[in-house]
């Protein structure tokens, strides 16, 4: 039995330890924006919960319903995407799970990870930072404050007589041009 198919049945198991059977099962619906990466990946929430138990259905919303009913937190269980416009932990840190962000759509507040937030994001020494980094990544996943499905990593293309381009980790920054030159 694979790891993926012993959590599945690990988690049946708690359903039915909380009642939750196929006789009565734990009915959750799944909200997204109706674009289609946004409802692929709502589908493949959906997908993951019916196979442990739970069982689903899909709300599309338009763009502008979606952030009135996030903003209102107005749904079950939201399947967002999103991007960070640097590469580094505290945009997404103080964006997601900073105590008061508009865009911590949970509401989230939880003072000591805010202090361990502030603490990495002054810490000059790298190794020190990327430690408090895992551990306010350990803290927010325990929690299950606002899981995060996945990451994407984006590969790219370039000709040999482009020199000096050093790819970002985000599409938002990868605009910066300043060192690149073209050797022909």
């Amino acid at each position: 039995m694979g790891r993926q198919t012993e959590g599945k049945a690990e988690a049946r198991r708690r359903l039915a330890e909380a009642g939750f059977t196929a006789a009565h099962p734990l009915r959750v619906e799944v909200s997204t924006r109706a674009l289609a990466s946004y409802r692929d990946f709502a589908t493949f929430v959906a997908y993951e919960l019916n196979q442990a138990g739970v069982e689903t259905s899909l709300k599309e919303l338009d763009t502008v319903q979606w952030f009135g009913a996030v903003a209102r937190k107005d749904y079950q269980l939201g399947a967002n995407l999103m991007g960070v416009v640097i590469d580094d932990p505290d945009v997404n840190y103080y964006e997601n799970y900073g105590c008061g962000s508009v865009r911590n759509y949970t509401g989230y507040c939880n003072e000591q990870i805010t202090r361990l937030i502030d603490q990495q994001s002054q810490e000059l020494d790298p190794k020190r930072r990327l430690a408090l980094v895992r551990e306010i990544q350990t803290k927010i996943e325990e929690e299950a404050v606002r899981p995060i499905m996945g990451w994407r990593l984006d590969y790219f293309a370039r000709w040999p007589h482009v020199r000096d381009l050093v790819p970002h980790n985000s599409n938002y920054s990868f605009g910066r041009m300043q060192n690149v030159w073209l050797d022909r």
